[in-house]
């Protein structure tokens, strides 16, 4: 059971669940091309793709992906509708490029560490937002709402 706002504003352990049940998805396609495919720079073309081509049509048409659906949640525009496509790349391309661009500069150790800290830096805004929007959000012009809260109609 998630937590409920009264606002119809996602609750953190929702999207949470959500970036969960994404990533178990994303996980048996990403982690063998990180792991067999070189030079690096092809491997991180391939998990960009890849990332890219589940994010941006599911947000862009529906709102949702199958970790949001899972989590009962849905991306909004701030007029709760539909997000679109500028929004969905801008949402998608803030963390997407950056929390994995740091391997190109900084492998190994380093360079998970600096992906940490990133996705620190991105997210950690939403604990403190009346609207739990994170740097991507802000940035793209987006909310997450619960799913019955929302006006677009997903697949």
């Amino acid at each position: 059971m998630m937590v409920t706002r009264s606002d119809g504003v996602a609750s953190l352990p929702s999207r949470a669940l959500g970036a969960v049940v994404d990533t178990l998805i994303l996980a048996p396609l990403v982690v063998p091309v990180n792991l067999l495919v070189r030079p690096t720079w092809f491997a991180f073309v391939i998990v960009t793709a890849v990332g890219c081509a589940y994010q941006i049509p599911q947000i862009a048409i529906w709102g949702l992906t199958p970790g949001c659906r899972a989590a009962g949640i849905q991306v909004t525009n701030r007029d709760k509708g539909r997000p679109g496509w500028t929004r969905a790349v801008v949402r998608w391309a803030t963390p997407g490029v950056v929390s994995n661009g740091y391997r190109l500069f900084a492998p190994g150790r380093v360079g998970v560490l600096a992906g940490i800290v990133v996705v620190v830096v991105l997210y950690a805004p939403a604990l403190f937002d009346s609207r739990r929007r994170a740097v991507i959000d802000r940035v793209a012009g987006t909310v997450v709402v619960e799913r019955r809260a929302s006006v677009c109609d997903g697949p």
